[in-house]
């Protein structure tokens, strides 16, 4: 008789391999998607990455305003400070002449005839007085607004030194990410390179 050859051995052989090359050819599919999937990425990383870079030249700018507000604030308060203190000068000479003239009008006579010259001097005295404190008061008012604006200045001026802080962190795991999408690009072009073979 002849010798009979099994060919099932063979056929389930065959068989795998067609599987096996139905598989490969379903991965070149997969990893094809997968590559395209990171050249997304990577477009999305490197457009968020533009946008976090123009956010921090926005802050950086506001900073710059902030900080020239917060010296004109500063000049302007300094000037304002000094004023008062020249007006309160003057208030306490006002002050001290009023005292006098009320001393030298209790020792005149009331028929002295410069009584009425120092009356009106001492009327035009409080007058003065009245528009001395009035100036301090308008100038107490504006040390208030100025010292709340300064606070709200420098407030905002720490608001915006931590917002570049995020932001720059931001930029950084960014640029992790954009790192990490190359990383696994490069691994998905080199399997694709071996199911390719």
């Amino acid at each position: 008789e002849l010798v009979r050859l099994d060919d099932r051995p063979l056929r389930a052989a065959l068989t795998a391999a067609e599987a096996d090359a139905a598989v490969t050819a379903a991965q070149v599919g997969v990893l094809k998607a997968a590559v395209g999937k990171t050249d997304d990425a990577a477009a999305e990383i490197a457009d968020k990455h533009v946008e976090v870079k123009d956010a921090i030249a926005e802050l950086k700018d506001k900073r710059a305003e902030v900080k020239k507000a917060i010296k004109e604030l500063t000049k302007t308060r300094d000037k304002l400070t000094k004023q008062r203190a020249t007006v309160r000068g003057q208030r306490a000479q006002a002050v001290a002449k009023r005292k006098d003239l009320q001393a030298a009008l209790a020792a005149l006579p009331p028929e002295a005839p410069n009584r009425p010259a120092l009356e009106a001097g001492l009327a035009e005295l409080n007058q003065g007085i009245g528009k001395l404190d009035a100036a301090l008061k308008q100038m107490d008012a504006g040390l208030k607004k100025l010292n709340k604006g300064l606070k709200q200045a420098k407030t905002g001026l720490s608001k915006l030194n931590t917002g570049i802080d995020k932001a720059t962190d931001g930029l950084a795991e960014l640029d992790e990410a954009a790192a990490e999408v190359r990383d696994a690009r490069a691994q998905l072009v080199r399997l694709q390179r071996l199911t390719g073979v």
